[in-house]
């Protein structure tokens, strides 16, 4: 038995589940909004069916060459798993201690364990044997009686493709009959291919996305996704302290600043205002110079007097003087102060302000 298969049956099979979980939701929610949407039944349930489907769809088409290539990955292993196999050598015949010939070989999987298991039949007696590809030998598990717990016997015939196992039990005289219908089986398995067959001519284009849709689709989430991240930020910036006060600060050119500082530095007796080249570099840093000409003002004073007004003038701005503060020498005075061009600039300065007060 081969597990790999061609690229079109993973395909088909992938397929086959998208349409039968897509009809399975339009089942569900026929059942459950036509009972309790009667009077508007129609398109508001058709509206939510499309919704549910959609998503369906563009799920399914997001996990399928990724599901596919684990399928042929897994089918490729097994097939190389029983490929290179050894079967154990020189088996012998328990009941008649003949060597036993190997007739048959197949997977062997219970609880995720893959191993591969040998069939060997006895040529005298016809007895036979199971063993895995490590050696360890196959014992079933025997069966109980449901009435006394005593272990059943089993025995097994075959008339013509039906499969015929006779359960008894010896202590209490418990019985029952089994059969596999090899035939029925084939047919059952043959009509549920044709299901399968006709859900997929009818359905594939209906709840199977193409290429151009799947990618749309993806987009689209993807879209959606950082739209819904933006509102989430949006929504944290408002409740925000420093965001609320940068949302409120005023934008300033420089053209304006100039205005600003010079009439409220001459108010206290600081003339001659004027800017130096600025600097752009992460942030704009303009150097500054201004004469003070209070002649009672000490350095000190001169300094901290300066200092006070020009950060007093920007505080609702989105201007700051730089840390280095205010230089004085014989009157002059030097400084910097730095520019910041968006709310979050500005919120990462009114939140450093809220945390230092």
């Amino acid at each position: 038995m081969k597990y790999l298969r061609e690229e079109y049956y993973y395909d088909d099979l992938y397929d086959l589940i998208t349409i039968k979980d897509c009809l399975r939701e339009k089942k569900w929610i026929d059942k459950n909004f036509t009972s309790t949407h009667k009077p508007k039944r129609g398109k508001p349930i058709q509206v939510t069916l499309d919704f549910f489907t959609y998503y369906i769809r563009g799920e399914r088409y997001k996990r399928k060459a990724e599901t596919i290539s684990e399928w042929v990955n897994r089918d490729r292993a097994r097939d190389e798993l029983v490929e290179s196999a050894s079967p154990p050598q020189r088996v012998i015949c328990k009941n008649c201690s003949s060597l036993m010939n190997m007739t048959m070989k197949h997977l062997y999987d219970i609880e995720d364990n893959e191993r591969v298991m040998f069939w060997f039949e006895c040529p005298k007696c016809k007895k036979r044997r199971a063993l895995f590809n490590d050696g360890q030998e196959y014992k079933s598990k025997p069966n109980f009686c449901p009435k006394c717990s005593s272990e059943l016997s089993e025995k097994t015939t075959k008339e013509k493709d039906i499969l015929i196992t006779k359960i008894s039990c010896l202590q209490c005289n418990y019985k029952i009959t089994e059969t596999i219908d090899f035939e029925k089986d084939r047919r059952e398995r043959e009509k549920e291919e044709k299901k399968d067959y006709s859900l997929l001519q009818k359905y594939r284009s209906v709840y199977c996305m193409t290429e151009a849709q799947g990618q749309e689709y993806v987009s689209s989430v993807e879209n959606m996704k950082q739209l819904i991240d933006l509102m989430k930020e949006s929504k944290k910036k408002q409740n925000n302290p420093a965001y609320r006060k940068a949302r409120k600060a005023k934008m300033l050119k420089i053209s304006r600043l100039k205005i600003i500082l010079k009439k409220s530095l001459e108010d206290e007796k600081f003339t001659n205002l004027q800017f130096g080249k600025p600097e752009t570099d992460r942030y704009v840093a303009v150097p500054f110079t201004v004469e003070d000409t209070d002649d009672k003002r000490e350095e000190y004073s001169s300094r901290t007097v300066c200092k006070k007004i020009i950060r007093n003038a920007l505080i609702n701005t989105n201007w700051r003087l730089m840390s280095e503060g205010i230089t004085y020498r014989l009157g002059f005075l030097k400084g910097r102060i730095r520019g910041y061009e968006n709310e979050d600039e500005m919120a990462d300065v009114f939140r450093t302000e809220l945390n230092k007060s």
